[in-house]
């Protein structure tokens, strides 16, 4: 088993314009290709091209622009789709999907849980690809919907037109971007007593970066909790309770509106009491709603319920001490409040440098959302100064007053996946169902089958929480280290496309060969071998090293010992390949 060693120092590449670090009164600072390759690593989540590299290296005055073509890749919307699914928990296939019954019969569940999951990441990640203001996520009078997610909600929809396209709620709703999204808040549930609270929490959480579970709490005493009156009564009047609730329950009071919950089971129940619109046997899936709201497409707002806050005498919506309407004024509100676009800044620095989110420097923040207000709340910019900035490429700190090094970033299950597909055109694809996934016994609740999963990018079938990744509800943080677990997801994700490249472009020929251009499988000789491990070294490794450098030597050996054995070079490509894609520089970054 070929396993990456953890590198000791920083990432070298063999960079002959400056030493491997440079030198700086506060940081210790990556060459210029490494710094190029960190930048590319955070933005696009993949390498440098080898001409990307050697412009870093012989112009390193050219990095700035080279970045500036970054933030235009749609890779980097990628990039931010991956952050906004990390920063609202949004991908979370290991729950299950709805059902595809009624008008949704036909599509399968990977179909439908990325119509879930992905709309409003699309939102997000036009936000930043088309330069709104960064505030646009709370005040977007849009939604992205695609042809399954427009059957769940009954959005408009042109089948003529793109996969995804933009629409509009049309159920009376208020208009606020992420604060009016359906899926946000089937995301996030408010089961029992909980009175959408932990929906407020998610706002203050994850748009404010005011986590309210982070405040001290004395305990109330006296209170039935069982009692959900009582607690209503509580909540307003126990000096112990009123600290938190002032400020939570009138965010709260915005999101009475939403279904409570909207789960698969919910909806194969509507459907199997006859979609009716009132309560025949008195029972109905959840509460007081009828079978009816729950079968497509789906009511998961009702303007009559907005105001059911005070059938339980609690504080009506505000914002912090002012008194509103509607969740469209919380998102005029959200806006203008500098801790959103602090946040945003905080929350942006931690995920490109691997950082803790309260870890982030003040002073950092500070700066970072001087450099959004100053470019119209566009995000490009501030990513732009992050990625130039030396808290950003510096390896180490020589003085601890200043913000922290980046340090030694780990390489992401996303950035694998898209790193390995950008140099050998493979994703690792399978198909998980078994022969008998369509059946006539669970016909009532639409299909078991799901359909091709990408395992490097997945969870229900995949392995991204095993590669440091989240899953979006059982593991909420990722891991920044190697373990165990992410070296034997790379080992096989390694193998996997080594013997996809080289089936492709040495056995069988592809006419657009990555790896192999202008190589073929039965040059064995040592010279030409060699030769082409020292342009490999540069095309996976970032690394120039010479044909007959030690570098080369080792690799050379790996690939001899191996073609010597039964005398087949693909074999010797595929196991010397393997080994390159598993190297610490691959790891780390």
């Amino acid at each position: 088993m070929l396993l990456p060693l953890v590198a000791s120092c920083s990432p070298s590449t063999g960079d002959t314009s400056a030493a491997s670090t440079l030198a700086s009164p506060t940081y210790r600072l990556l060459s210029p290709s490494d710094h190029l390759t960190r930048a590319s690593m955070a933005i696009r989540g993949t390498r440098p091209s080898l001409a990307e590299l050697e412009t870093a290296r012989d112009h390193p005055e050219q990095i700035p622009l080279l970045i500036d073509t970054f933030l235009e890749d749609p890779r980097f919307g990628e990039t931010i789709k991956d952050w906004a699914a990390e920063q609202f928990l949004l991908r979370t296939d290991v729950l299950d999907a709805l059902p595809a019954i009624g008008p949704l019969r036909g599509h399968s569940l990977s179909e439908m849980y990325e119509a879930t999951s992905e709309s409003p990441l699309r939102l997000v990640e036009e936000v930043v690809m088309d330069d709104h203001p960064l505030t646009t996520l709370v005040t977007a009078d849009w939604v992205w919907t695609n042809e399954a997610h427009h059957k769940i909600y009954g959005l408009a929809y042109n089948p003529e037109g793109p996969t995804w396209q933009r629409s509009t709620w049309t159920d009376g709703r208020p208009v606020a971007g992420l604060l009016s999204d359906s899926e946000m808040w089937r995301r996030y549930e408010s089961a029992g007593s909980n009175f959408h609270r932990l929906r407020a929490n998610v706002v203050a959480a994850t748009m404010l970066c005011e986590d309210f579970n982070t405040r001290d709490i004395d305990g109330a005493t006296g209170v039935d909790i069982s009692n959900e009156f009582e607690v209503a009564n509580a909540v307003r009047t126990n000096p112990a309770c009123v600290n938190c609730h002032q400020g939570l329950d009138p965010l709260a009071a915005f999101f009475w509106g939403f279904k409570k919950q909207v789960k698969r089971f919910t909806i194969v129940k509507g459907y199997n009491e006859d979609c009716r619109n009132y309560n025949l046997s008195g029972e109905s899936p959840v509460d007081t709603y009828t079978p009816g709201q729950y079968c497509y497409p789906l009511e998961h707002y009702t303007v009559s319920d907005e105001t059911q806050w005070a059938h339980w005498d609690l504080r009506g919506p505000g914002y912090y001490g002012t008194p509103l309407d509607h969740i469209g004024d919380l998102g005029d509100y959200i806006q203008d409040d500098p801790r959103f676009g602090q946040c945003m800044a905080r929350s942006l620095y931690a995920y490109m440098t691997q950082t803790a989110r309260d870890a982030v420097a003040p002073e950092l923040v500070s700066e970072l959302y001087g450099v959004l207000k100053a470019n119209g709340m566009q995000t490009k910019p501030m990513v732009r100064h992050i990625a130039l900035s030396d808290s950003f490429r510096a390896i180490s700190r020589r003085d601890a007053r200043l913000p922290a090094a980046a340090g030694l970033q780990t390489v992401r299950p996303e950035q694998l996946a898209r790193t390995l597909e950008d140099l050998t055109g493979f994703r690792w694809l399978a198909s998980p169902d078994p022969d008998n996934c369509v059946s006539e016994r669970v016909d009532g609740e639409g299909t078991r089958c799901w359909n091709e999963v990408d395992l490097a990018t997945s969870d229900r079938f995949g392995f991204r929480a095993m590669s440091g990744g989240v899953n979006g509800y059982y593991i909420t943080a990722p891991t920044h280290t190697m373990t165990p677990p992410k070296e034997l997801v790379m080992e096989r994700y390694a193998f996997e496309a080594a013997t996809y490249v080289t089936r492709h472009e040495l056995e069988l020929a592809d006419r657009d060969p990555r790896l192999f251009d202008s190589f073929d499988a039965d040059q064995t000789d040592a010279d030409s071998v060699r030769s082409h491990l020292s342009k490999l070294h540069q095309q996976v490794l970032g690394e120039w090293v010479r044909p007959d450098g030690p570098e080369v030597d080792a690799t050379y050996a790996l690939w001899h010992s191996r073609f010597a054995r039964d005398r087949d070079p693909i074999a010797a490509w595929t196991l010397t390949l393997a080994a390159l894609f598993q190297d610490p520089r691959m790891s780390f970054y």
